[in-house]
């Protein structure tokens, strides 16, 4: 009887040589195949918020939702309706998954909630990609803490008269358009150019005031790496650059004032008309400025 061959040392190296080779190529394709997949589910995340928003919209004959920050009061120091994820719970329901993007994580797993100052809310460290899901407290359930990664663009709220200095003193400070904030404001979703309108896109907090001014962040990273604010990005972190980074790659996902969602590139962003007067034809615009090579 003949004896079966067996594989010889050197074949059986050659043959997991082969198939080291064939998975360095396999892996960063499969790799960019996850990314696009979890792309996919953010725009569908972010199509939601548009629906919710919409819906409210309806409801008050096309008004957007009351531009107003958490904690907020009247000029009379009456209590207003705290910030849009509160305001539009009864819009949005039960559907927390929409919430989180799926490329954002947890920096701190065991953090426990409602310890900081910044009421129940996880404050994260380290790259921009992973400094990004906050968690929000719903004032309606004192002890549902819910994680959320999208910001919500002010300028596309209806801010009510009662209102107006309230926000020109945050929008106005943040920007720099002081006492004019409140006209710049869209206040209805039949807003020209609705389409290039952005209501809500991927964020490091609930919400934030981008102006045509904003320059780029040279780093996405945080300063020194610590659990710290969100004065990570210099100059002006409330605006652009609090939507500014590496989530995927290059691009973010935003959803329009048409209900349209879609991903847009980092550098693209100072071209979206994101309130009245937004200058899309800016110095960031212009086809002889180079962004950040990060950005890129």
């Amino acid at each position: 009887m003949k004896k079966a061959k067996a594989f010889t040392l050197i074949e059986l190296l050659v043959v997991i040589s082969i198939i080291a080779v064939l998975m360095s190529i396999l892996m960063p394709a499969l790799g960019k195949v996850k990314e696009q997949a979890a792309m996919v589910v953010n725009v569908s995340n972010l199509k939601q918020h548009g629906m919710t928003m919409m819906t409210y919209s309806n409801d008050y004959n096309d008004s957007l939702y009351q531009g107003k920050w958490g904690g907020a009061v009247d000029d009379e120091g009456t209590p207003l309706m705290g910030t849009w994820l509160e305001g539009l719970l009864p819009y949005r329901g039960d559907d927390d998954q929409s919430l989180v993007s799926p490329a954002a994580k947890r920096m701190n797993p065991n953090f426990p909630f409602g310890s900081t100052s910044i009421g129940g809310m996880e404050q994260c460290a380290g790259s921009a990609k992973y400094s990004a899901v906050w968690y929000w407290r719903d004032n309606t359930t004192s002890d549902d803490d819910i994680p959320f990664s999208y910001s919500l663009n002010m300028w596309a709220t209806n801010p009510s008269n009662e209102y107006k200095n309230q926000f020109n003193a945050n929008a106005g400070a943040i920007s720099g358009k002081g006492d004019e904030a409140f006209s710049l404001a869209w206040k209805k979703t039949t807003a020209s150019q609705a389409f290039n309108v952005p209501l809500v896109s991927d964020g490091r907090w609930l919400s934030f005031v981008p102006n045509d001014t904003d320059v780029p962040a040279e780093y996405p990273e945080w300063n020194d790496g610590t659990y710290t604010n969100l004065n990570y990005v210099t100059p002006n972190p409330w605006g652009m650059n609090h939507i500014v980074m590496d989530r995927y790659g290059n691009k973010i996902g935003v959803v329009f004032l048409d209900g349209s969602s879609r991903k847009v590139a980092l550098t693209e962003l100072w071209e979206l008309k994101w309130h009245r007067s937004f200058n899309t034809h800016n110095d960031y615009t212009k086809e002889d400025y180079t962004f950040p090579k990060w950005m890129q």
